[in-house]
């Protein structure tokens, strides 16, 4: 596998009219989703699937697409509300071999409401369905059966920790991952943390203050 594969149930709701739901058509959906899992999963180069999961117009898809490529993922792009809308991806991934991760687009929901209104007309989904997962929506653990979890806020716009810009989170990710991969540590349950924390490390003042620009660094 060359890149990153992604999974979305909607996805085979498209038509060459748009995308067309009805409760019929989202079963079918549901269950080429989970096919297209399986195929995807038993390749050999895949290592890993992140389930990215969170309210409808939280930007669950923008995330994934500003992942930085990676050899051996393979996402599924879903609001899986609860436990047992997760349970069958687990078990997929376990017939597989396959370890998972969960990633919660953490959104408030004016915020995905929002996200939703600025969507094409055929991919806007009903506003009570989003209120509903909101009421609804059990934070994954690794209890289920995640191997990491991590809740990433939503309300960046560019890829940092929170906001358009970078700021004090941003400030301490940056020198803690560094340290962290310094020593050796496994930072690839955390793939969020890692993606802020590249993209604020380009940012010219934190790149300034990185621990190797500083005149007494030692890069060994």
């Amino acid at each position: 596998m060359s890149a990153a594969v992604v999974v979305d149930p909607d996805a085979f709701l498209d038509t060459e009219r748009g995308r067309v739901w009805t409760p019929e058509r989202n079963a079918e959906a549901w269950r080429l989703a989970l096919a297209a899992l399986r195929a995807a999963l038993a390749a050999d180069s895949v290592e890993r699937l992140v389930v990215v999961c969170g309210l409808q117009g939280a930007g669950k898809s923008t995330w994934i697409a500003r992942q930085r490529p990676r050899l051996g993922r393979v996402y599924f792009d879903a609001a899986l509300p609860g436990r047992r809308h997760r349970a069958p991806i687990l078990a997929i991934a376990r017939a597989c071999g396959v370890a998972a991760e969960a990633v919660w687009i953490r959104a408030p929901l004016a915020v995905a409401l929002e996200g939703n209104r600025r969507r094409a007309a055929d991919r806007q989904v009903p506003e009570e369905s989003i209120r509903s997962v909101d009421r609804l929506f059990e934070p994954p653990s690794r209890a289920e059966g995640f191997a990491a979890v991590e809740a990433f806020v939503a309300r960046h716009g560019r890829g940092y920790a929170y906001g358009d810009a970078p700021g004090m989170a941003d400030c301490f990710t940056v020198p803690a991952l560094y340290s962290a991969r310094r020593f050796g540590v496994d930072v690839s349950p955390f793939p969020s943390l890692v993606a802020a924390a590249d993209r604020a490390a380009e940012h010219p003042a934190i790149a300034a203050a990185h621990p190797l620009a500083q005149p007494d660094s030692d890069p060994e």
